[in-house]
């Protein structure tokens, strides 16, 4: 069982919808219905992080306000609550759902288990601030990574793949509290990569388009093996 050449290209070079998504499946069984669910979750993020599109999705109708209501409950995990302010929680929840479901077929497309810990990531980030990752998120997490671990660790997938694979796996298990396996993940990144070292600086930088001074920002610069200098 492989990654497909469709699956690859989902993955690095995803479209998104300007309009809100017609259609989404109850479950991902192939390729189509799981590009209808990675197009949801990106003009979610579109929506919330880079007000690409003019649709804010906070209606005032009785409706619209008990789905949003709705959708929010939906999304407490162990009993922490995510942010009220989301544009189009509904919408979220469904695809958080959609890749939870035990019943997609992981054979058929196995990269859903990395868009599943995408959208877990996503999730940490919707949660009220001083939120705690209780024992579901948790599970749901190390499962994740654990499942797509033995496909991303074939020949043939891309040193780039891997590189963010790991990255992006190290960063999920430092929202779960579990540092050793975080750490572990890093320097799997680090061996693909060909890092001889890294160092730890500061400098003065912007970190979003809505800032408007500098400020200090802590940056990492590596070396490796191909190229001798810092970068």
């Amino acid at each position: 069982m492989s990654i497909s050449s469709e699956e690859f290209d989902l993955l690095q070079y995803p479209k998104t919808t300007s309009t809100y998504p017609s259609t989404i499946p109850t479950q991902i069984t192939d390729f189509k219905t799981l590009e209808q669910t990675v197009h949801a979750l990106h003009y979610f993020v579109s929506i919330n992080w880079f007000d690409d599109f003019d649709d804010f999705g906070l209606k005032t109708d009785d409706t619209e306000s008990q789905t949003r209501i709705h959708a929010i409950e939906n999304l407490i995990l162990d009993g922490e609550y995510v942010s009220s302010h989301i544009k189009h929680p509904e919408l979220f929840q469904q695809v958080f759902e959609i890749f939870k479901n035990p019943e997609n077929s992981i054979e058929t497309t196995p990269s859903l288990l990395w868009w599943k810990l995408r959208a877990i990531l996503i999730y940490h980030n919707l949660l009220m601030q001083n939120s705690y990752a209780g024992e579901t998120l948790k599970s749901l997490t190390l499962n994740t990574i654990n499942e797509f671990f033995g496909h991303i660790d074939e020949d043939h997938v891309s040193k780039s793949m891997k590189i963010q694979f790991f990255l992006e796996s190290s960063q999920a298990l430092l929202m779960v509290y579990e540092y050793k396996h975080a750490d572990l993940f890093f320097e799997e990144a680090k061996k693909v990569i060909g890092v001889l070292g890294r160092k730890v600086i500061g400098v003065l930088g912007k970190k979003t388009k809505f800032q408007v001074e500098f400020s200090a920002q802590l940056v990492v610069t590596a070396c490796n093996y191909w190229v001798d200098q810092w970068l």
